[in-house]
């Protein structure tokens, strides 16, 4: 099977944020949990796609 490549800018801002975001967006998280995944996520430097 080949790789999937993004066929416009926007959809590949859109794998990238899925990219940083879906863990989150499956895991079972307690009260306070997403905060606090959140901050550690802000504190971390990704490369942006076209950076």
């Amino acid at each position: 099977m080949e790789g999937l490549t993004p066929k416009s800018h926007a959809e590949a801002v859109a794998v990238f944020r899925h990219g940083v975001l879906g863990a989150l967006t499956q895991a079972q998280l307690e009260k306070g949990q997403l905060r606090a995944a959140l901050l550690s996520l802000s504190q971390q430097r990704f490369r942006s796609p076209g950076a």
